[in-house]
């Protein structure tokens, strides 16, 4: 049901009780309902007590009905007029009367003593007595409109407690609302706190390292003689002359694990030669070793190792008579060989470094193979010396037949890492 409808029905008594209770949520709903209802109870209250103001004058009527071609629609107030417009339903009624007189007059049996009472019996009223204060007028009308009042005010009470729930409900929203802004306050006045402790600790810390920084910077000031493990190879303080320390580190640019080295070196070799061969001289200077190696961390160096070295040589070959030929000699051949070199870390003690040197190479008659230990001891920093210690094998060929030749041997020389 619409709202026109609950407002029409609730003035003309109609409304039930659940459209009642429908009806006056509406109106604590919606304020353009209350302006209907009140306008439409204000248009009954003003019908109500002046009806003649809103019913149409009969000459109005008579004109409207007169001008749509209906004639005598309302009749005049002449008895020809009313006559006119009455004439048929008036003789029907005539009729009717005269045929139920006829009707009672021969069914009763009027002035006979058959009659059940009689006529001393029959009370006659000659007047009313009644009291006034006991009667009651019901005015349909200004009963409704008297409901209509209350109900409009029992409606204005609902919207009032209904507009006190939502200003309640609204107060307490606008409660959370302003604890809610003031904890983000709160929240932003902690994190501008944090921001600027934590701007002074960065800059406390900064304070503490430079004045660490500067602190470090006296103290290498202080004592020239400082040797940084990381750069330089240590050296022992016990060199000195005229009471005073000798550090070469501390000039040396040198870095263990990517310089150059290179070595020279004179060397005494033994061999198994036959008991009818006169060995040649063989001195130190019949074995010379030049090396050139770098170093691809502390422990591995990969290089070059150029010699000149005699090898015994015994070898059969066959004259032009088919007699059986020994040949025996000591040639002096130079050689080039790769050779790398393992030297571990964990084997070093007092500047001393021992190392493994393995080598292939080819010379002038044949192809080499050599293996040896050796120890480098560490002078000055990067200048050592070292004795070396070897196995050499030779391979040759002599008429497309192989023979070989070993020998053992030392030396000893100097080295330098840049």
């Amino acid at each position: 049901m619409n709202h026109d409808n609950l407002i029409n029905e609730y003035f003309d008594g109609n409304l039930d009780s659940a459209n009642q209770e429908l009806l006056f949520s509406e109106l604590s709903k919606s304020e353009e309902f209350r302006y209907d209802f009140n306008q439409l109870f204000a248009m009954k209250l003003a019908i109500g007590k002046d009806t003649a103001a809103f019913v149409p004058a009969v000459s109005s009527t008579e004109a409207l009905f007169t001008s749509l071609g209906i004639a005598g629609a309302v009749g005049s107030n002449s008895i020809a007029g009313f006559w006119a417009l009455h004439r048929a339903p008036l003789v029907t009624g005539l009729i009717a009367t005269v045929t139920t007189a006829l009707v009672m007059f021969w069914l009763l049996p009027i002035g006979s003593g058959g009659s059940k009472f009689e006529n001393n019996n029959i009370p006659i009223v000659s007047s009313y007595s009644y009291d006034t204060a006991d009667l009651i007028i019901e005015l349909p009308e200004e009963r409704s409109i008297e409901s209509n009042v209350k109900n409009e005010q029992n409606m204005v009470v609902i919207g009032s407690k209904e507009r006190k729930r939502i200003i309640s409900e609204n107060t307490r929203l606008n409660k959370q609302l302003k604890n809610l802004q003031n904890q983000v306050a709160r929240l932003s006045s902690t994190t501008n706190k944090l921001s600027e402790e934590n701007k002074e600790l960065k800059l406390y810390n900064k304070q503490i390292t430079e004045s660490k920084l500067n602190l470090n910077k006296k103290r290498i000031e202080n004592n020239v003689n400082t040797v940084f493990q990381s750069n330089f190879v240590e050296q022992p303080n016990s060199f000195s002359s005229n009471n005073t320390n000798f550090v070469f580190n501390n000039i040396s640019t040198y870095n263990s694990e990517t310089s150059i080295k290179l070595e020279a070196a004179l060397g005494r070799y033994f061999q198994n030669i036959g008991p009818d061969f006169v060995e040649r001289n063989n001195t130190f200077t019949d074995n010379l070793r030049i090396s050139g190696l770098y170093n691809l961390s502390k422990e591995y160096s990969v290089g070059i190792d150029l010699r000149q070295e005699n090898f015994y040589q015994e070898f059969t070959d066959i004259s032009n008579e088919g007699q059986k030929i020994i040949y025996q000699q000591q040639p002096t051949v130079y050689s080039a060989s790769m050779l790398f070199r393992y030297s571990p870390e964990y084997l070093e003690f007092l500047q001393i470094r021992p190392n493994i040197d393995l080598s292939v190479g080819a010379t002038n008659i044949g192809e080499l193979a050599r293996v040896g230990i050796g120890l480098d001891y560490y002078l000055f920093g990067n200048t050592y010396f070292y004795f070396k210690s070897d196995y050499t094998f030779l391979s040759y060929y002599h008429k497309n037949i192989n023979f070989s030749s070993n020998k053992f041997g030392s030396h000893i020389g100097i080295g330098v890492e840049f």
